[in-house]
Order: C-alpha cells, then sequence, then structure tokens
C-alpha cells in the first residue's frame, strides 16, 4: 500500500553570493516518524567539479552523522534525528552556508528505498549533459543573465540562471527560468546579418527546445529574447524567423524592449 513520504534535497553552495548550487543529495523521512533514509553522490563524481576554494569536507562529515543517527540512533546535535517531524525546519535554518535543506516536499511511495532511488535518480543522479544548441553567443547569454541580476531578480524564489529543465526525450539547458502559476524558460537568440539559413536554423531549434519540453510540461511558457544585428545591417529571414516562433506559442521580445518585459517579470514574480 503506498505511504506518504517527506523529503528534502541537500545542495552544496560553492558561492553564497552568487547564489549557485548543485544537489548532492537526498534525504528522506518515512512515515512513521521512526524511519528515514538517505543516498548522497560519491565524492568521485559532483563533488570534484566544485570550486577548491570551498570546503568539500561538509557534505562528507554530514553523511557521516546521518549514517550514526541511521545505524545507531545517534542525534545529529540539536536537530535530533532525521525521523523527527522538525527535523527539516530546523536543518534549514542550521544549514545556510555552503551547505543547505531545499523546502520539504511530500511524495507517494511504496516502500523507502524505491522513493530514495527515485529522489535521487531525479535531482542528484549523473544525467548526460543537458542539451544547449547554439542559438546565441555566449557573450548575448551572460548579458541577458547580467540585465536580470541588476535588476535583482535572480535569486531564490526568482529567476534561476542556466535553468535545466526535463524534456521527453532529453534535458534542455535555458538561459533563466522561473516557475509561478506556469514554467517560464527564456533563451536569448541571435540573429546576424549572415546567412537566412542560419537565422531560420536558430529558429526552428529553439522551436524544438521548447516543444520537446512542453511534451512534458504542458504549462510551458517559452521566451525568445532577440538580438539584432547592429544598425544599418540587415538580418535575413527574421521576419520568417519570428514567426516560426510565434507559431509554436513562444514569446519573443526584441533586446530593445527587454525592460518592458524585466517589469513584467517582476510583477509576474509580485516584487512589484
Amino acid at each position: 500500500m503506498p505511504n506518504e513520504y517527506q523529503y528534502s534535497v541537500l545542495r552544496f553552495v560553492p558561492d553564497v553570493v552568487r547564489e549557485e548550487s548543485l544537489n548532492v543529495g537526498v534525504l528522506v523521512r518515512g512515515p512513521d516518524s521512526e524511519s528515514f533514509d538517505f543516498k548522497l553522490a560519491p565524492r568521485t563524481s559532483r563533488l570534484r567539479a566544485l570550486s577548491d576554494r570551498v570546503d568539500k569536507s561538509l557534505v562528507r562529515n554530514f553523511e557521516t552523522q546521518l549514517l550514526r543517527a541511521r545505524s545507531s540512533r545517534e542525534p545529529i546535535g540539536r536537530l535530533g534525528l532525521p525521523s523527527d517531524d522538525a527535523f527539516f525546519a530546523l536543518a534549514r535554518r542550521e544549514f545556510n552556508g555552503n551547505l543547505q535543506f531545499s523546502q520539504p516536499r511530500g511524495i507517494v511511495g511504496e516502500n523507502l528505498a524505491d522513493v530514495v532511488a527515485h529522489l535521487f535518480s531525479i535531482y542528484v543522479h549523473d544525467a548526460p549533459a543537458p542539451q544547449s544548441p547554439d542559438i546565441a553567443p555566449a557573450r548575448a547569454r551572460q548579458r541577458l543573465v547580467s540585465i536580470f541580476r541588476r535588476h535583482k531578480l535572480i535569486g531564490p524564489a526568482k529567476v534561476q540562471p542556466d535553468y535545466i529543465v526535463k524534456g521527453q526525450h532529453a534535458s534542455w539547458a535555458f538561459d533563466l527560468g522561473y516557475k509561478n502559476h506556469n514554467l517560464n524558460v527564456i533563451r536569448s537568440i541571435a540573429f546576424s546579418g549572415g546567412s537566412e539559413e542560419k537565422n531560420l536554423s536558430r529558429a526552428l531549434l529553439y522551436k524544438g527546445m521548447c516543444e520537446e519540453v512542453r511534451a512534458e510540461h504542458h504549462d510551458l511558457e517559452g521566451i525568445a529574447v532577440v538580438d539584432l544585428p547592429a544598425a544599418g545591417k540587415s538580418a535575413p529571414g527574421i521576419e520568417d524567423a519570428e514567426a516560426i516562433m510565434r507559431d509554436a506559442n513562444i514569446r519573443v521580445v526584441k533586446a530593445t524592449q527587454v525592460d518592458t518585459f524585466l517589469s513584467e517579470v517582476a510583477a509576474d514574480l509580485q516584487l512589484v
């Protein structure tokens, strides 16, 4: 018979100021307030990719505490045992530096071991690298993210950079993304003064990305922030390229209109 479980994702934050994080494990409480289980990424996996400037032993030390709590019911300091009702709330307050807990959530499953394995495969497992077609130069993507950051739209419960979403057949990386009523994904697209074929191909690529993700997330709202060539230079096929995206229910925002778009995002996040 299915049971209800509570879980939290453990995140390692190499640079707290930049608010970037990497999922390194999951911790799950059983329905009986007695059992819990966890799984952390191997030290040779995700942790080796983190900055050398931070103390990676935090994760391993916490893993040791979890092992003791599971094997001998030894409390983790003043937090108590992970099976305690108040553990996740206390842990979120205590772990607010390089190691953090996500907001606890509920899940229904047949048994604790299967739930842990399932959550680990979703949030932590080293899956193939997300697909990210080259439809804009790196500087255009960086400029877009910087604009959002300057307007204080990036952070917890706000817009997230390097937003990865699972599609029907692969995971896809967007420049930015956020979730409120809908799943909103944003990519910068640069239309060049070169060939019509290249401009149409970039529009078709982004259309394909959004359709692939929309197959799994029906509430997807795709946004394309379009960079145009410098004044006086033409962009062959740009009208057809924009039509391709609009026909696929992708909103097209000109780079010159980005201030208006930022205001709409802030209102969408109820920051104004």
